[in-house]
């Protein structure tokens, strides 16, 4: 990316607060590093476009680059930095993003670990229910003879 060690072009900017992060030097360099890369994709972008729908994974490494434009694939370990929100996103909002609504549950009757492997468990079971859907609507499967 060609930054210095001490560049900190995110996670140093006035009004950044990183709402629910662990302030960890590796947390901030993933950030920064993170921002940066996505800055020099589109130089032009003024910031507040460059950061709409920008997504960080700060539990991955610096050297995998984890950003993306879409959130990933919420489960029970994921954590979510939105740039655009400035904050870590919760349990919560992935189950929103998985389709459950407010009152479907209360959730406030859960922890926040619970609600993490909830909504890690959302998103693989409906996966899990049609590949086994899939196996066993085989015409060729042996339990059909």
């Amino acid at each position: 990316l060609g930054m210095s060690q001490d560049a900190r072009p995110w996670t140093s900017r006035p009004g950044v607060e990183l709402r629910g992060l662990a302030k960890t030097p590796r947390v901030l360099d993933v950030l920064d590093c993170c921002f940066e890369h996505a800055r020099q994709q589109s130089p032009l972008l003024p910031i507040p476009e460059l950061i709409r729908g920008l997504y960080c994974n700060p539990s991955q490494a610096v050297d995998r680059l984890p950003v993306s434009r879409t959130p990933s694939t919420f489960s029970s370990s994921l954590s979510q930095y939105s740039f655009e929100k400035d904050c870590l996103l919760s349990s919560e909002a992935g189950l929103l993003c998985a389709g459950w609504g407010r009152r479907m549950m209360p959730l406030e009757v859960f922890t926040e670990a619970e609600l993490s492997s909830l909504c890690g468990d959302c998103f693989s079971v409906p996966i899990l229910a049609q590949v086994l859907t899939a196996f066993f609507l085989n015409h060729y499967g042996v339990w059909w003879k």
